[in-house]
Order: structure tokens, then sequence, then C-alpha cells
């Protein structure tokens, strides 16, 4: 009698790797926003999940909610921040700090989606895949600075460097027993409409654990 009921593949603990992709569908290369995508990590904590069945325990309709935190850690001894007019231009850390270490630009999301889920029966389990559409509200953004001066010290600058309060993309997810993996793209910009640079950020990576 489970088997009749659909199952959905959402909640769960996820970590991956971000980084930004250009108008052109490039990875960005526009010097002071080049990021160590090892070092870049993104991290979703999909606390709820809810799933309804089209009337067969093989395809259903996914949502659910999550919180998203996304590292960018640039490449270089730089930071960002914003001007007059609420562009984002390069923020030359190498005059102010010695001994830098890392600089990284940290956004927080309450995330939601709404995806189509397949199951496939492969044995006694399932693969499933789903694709839809996820949306964010933006809750926090920060810089921070780790430098040596004396031992380690950090510097932390809280602001909303021209982000956009809502974001929206697609995703898609593909999972069988405990490999399971998802991408996000989000086709908004990573900052306000009016604001440059126009970067489109994205994530890749695994579900670690399943709720």
């Amino acid at each position: 009698k489970s088997n009749k009921k659909f199952k959905p593949h959402y909640g769960g603990i996820e970590l991956g790797l971000n980084n930004f992709l250009t108008e052109d569908y490039t990875l960005a290369n526009q010097g002071f926003m080049n990021l160590n995508t090892g070092k870049s990590w993104n991290f979703n904590l999909n606390f709820l999940e809810y799933g309804l069945g089209l009337g067969t325990s093989y395809v259903g309709l996914v949502t659910g909610m999550g919180f998203e935190w996304s590292n960018y850690v640039f490449d270089a001894n730089n930071s960002i921040q914003e001007d007059a007019t609420g562009n984002i231009i390069n923020r030359d850390l190498s005059t102010v700090y010695t001994g830098i270490t890392k600089s990284k630009l940290a956004t927080t999301y309450l995330t939601a989606p709404l995806l189509l889920e397949f199951q496939i029966p492969a044995g006694k389990k399932r693969i499933h895949l789903s694709a839809g559409v996820i949306g964010g509200l933006k809750l926090g953004s920060k810089t921070k600075v780790k430098y040596q001066d004396g031992g380690k010290q950090k510097e932390v600058f809280k602001d909303d460097f021209s982000l956009s309060p809502f974001k929206y993309g697609v995703t898609v997810r593909i999972g069988y027993r405990a490999i399971n993996l998802f991408a996000n793209y989000y086709i908004s910009p990573l900052f306000g409409e009016s604001a440059s640079p126009e970067l489109y950020p994205f994530s890749v990576g695994l579900n670690l654990l399943s709720f």
C-alpha cells in the first residue's frame, strides 16, 4: 500500500560549488569578479517538502522550503563595494591589508521550488528525476576578508551590495539510492536589474542527507 503514495525527493542537506555565467552563458571573466570555484561553497538546508501525486506514485508535483547559503570566494586579493550609482566595483585590498588569505561575498536566501518529479523503477528502488523553477528571498549578505597582522584577523562588512532582493531560476535533480545530484541556475541577475556587472549565479552539487 505504501508504494501507491507518491514520495517526493527535495528535503535534506545539500553541498555544492558556486560560480557565475555572463549573459552569453560563458563563465564570468570580469577581473575582480573572478572566483576560486573550488572554495566557493554552496550549502542548502531544505527543511520542508511536500509532494502531490498526479494519480500515480511515479509522477507528482513537489514543493517545499529551504535556506541557501552561498559563498563566492574571489580569486584575487580584492573585494567588492557599491558606488554612488548602485553599480558594483572593485575594492583593492592590497593597499589596505597584508597577508590576505581569503576574501569572499556571502549571501543567504530563503528558497522555495516547484518541481515536476518522475520516478523510474530500477530493481527494488527508483531513479527519481525532477525539474522546475526555484525562487529566493534575500535574508542577508556580507563580505569577509581574512588576513594576517600579528595573527589571524578578519573584517566583516554587512551591506546589500545591490543584490537582487528576489531571485528566480531553474533547477534539476536526479538521484538513485544514496547518490543524489542537483543543479541550480538563476535567470535573474545576481545584482539588481539596473546594476552592473551582469552576472547569473549557478551551483552544482550533491545531497548529503535526505530527510
